[in-house]
């Protein structure tokens, strides 16, 4: 990683970590503390008036006599256990306001939930159980922002969005190996920084581990998404029946309770008619109302993977009714049902 920014780089105007100018490795660490326990975060400036401050978000601990990391919640474990983080960061965003350079800060992990519901102090995450324990709390994101973060770049979870909180900006960068499967090229002018998410449609090559992958899918007994997927004639078709087989064998089962589960097959006219208070919200959208609750599903996860470009992709009826349910139910304060957490959740998004 040497030639990457770990160690200091000759051809750049400005290298430092939080621990000054030095860059052995021994001496990377919290005062005092175990030097096991590194510290790689650093500042550079590659070209002059751009800032990249790179943080180090991975937070070690023993456990059964390994090193692992702690990537649920990660941000929280930083602040907790760096304490001299959020001091450093103040003094990089102070020097660059006052220099006039453009800061734009990374790390793996998101530095906010990247779906939230509600306003003011009732804002929280909205997520499903998998997604909200790898979620940072709102108040590290505050601390960051605070400390006069305001772009932040985030990976980890494989999706593509935007969202704010606090002032920060998190910018979830998607994975050029999972659905919708690009980059992001950003773009600053001083103050003014734009973020272009590429997509990935026409990968020359994407076939050629297809052989090994139907071993796979023959002897697991995938399901007929993953053969979709090996029949694909593109890179983008291929992320595309990849996520499904993932949403159909993984998330349904993991993410929601049984009563879901059974329903899969169920109208959704049928489930909504069951609640009183929103039986008439289908008088709008009849069509919608013959789906089955799977489709309403499958919207949910593409639509997180995906953001904006997953909606553009949908009818504009289908993302109407999401928020017109949404709303219905954060009106009514009623979240005991599951149809009404997954219209929140879906809302949370939109």
């Amino acid at each position: 990683m040497a030639t990457y920014g770990i160690n200091c780089l000759d051809d750049v105007f400005h290298w430092e970590t939080p621990f000054g100018d030095r860059d052995e490795l021994a001496k990377r660490h919290a005062p005092g503390g175990d030097a096991a326990s590194l510290d790689l975060s650093y500042l550079v400036e590659p070209q002059e008036g751009l800032w990249l401050l790179i943080l180090d978000a991975n937070v070690f601990h023993r456990e059964n006599g390994s090193w692992q990391v702690r990537s649920n919640a990660a941000w929280d474990h930083v602040l907790a256990q760096r304490p001299y983080m959020l001091d450093w960061i103040a003094d990089v965003a102070e020097r660059a306001r006052r220099m006039g350079k453009t800061l734009l800060a990374f790390s793996h992990y998101p530095a906010i939930p990247l779906a939230m519901s509600g306003e003011g102090s009732k804002r929280k995450a909205a997520c499903t159980p998998d997604w909200s324990e790898r979620m940072p709390s709102l108040e590290s994101g505050r601390l960051l922002a605070e400390a006069g973060l305001f772009w932040h770049f985030s990976g980890h979870m494989h999706v593509t969005g935007q969202i704010e909180h606090e002032g920060l900006v998190n910018i979830a960068v998607p994975s050029p190996v999972a659905y919708p499967g690009g980059y992001a090229v950003v773009t600053c002018d001083n103050e003014n920084v734009e973020c272009e998410f590429v997509r990935l449609k026409s990968v020359p090559g994407f076939d050629t581990a297809f052989a090994a992958y139907k071993t796979q899918v023959r002897r697991a007994d995938m399901g007929p998404a993953f053969h979709e997927a090996l029949a694909a004639d593109d890179y983008s078709d291929f992320l595309h029946a990849h996520q499904k087989g993932v949403i159909t064998l993984r998330h349904l089962r993991k993410d929601w309770p049984p009563g879901i589960v059974e329903s899969l097959d169920m109208p959704v006219r049928q489930l909504i008619g069951a609640v009183p208070y929103l039986a008439g919200q289908l008088k709008h959208w009849p069509d919608i109302g013959e789906f089955q609750l799977v489709q309403m599903l499958e919207d949910y996860y593409f639509i997180r993977s995906g953001g904006e470009e997953t909606m553009r992709a949908l009818p504009e009826d289908r993302i109407s009714f999401y928020r017109h349910l949404g709303n219905a139910v954060q009106t009514s304060g009623r979240m005991d049902l599951p149809i009404e957490n997954l219209a929140v959740l879906l809302t949370a998004l939109l």
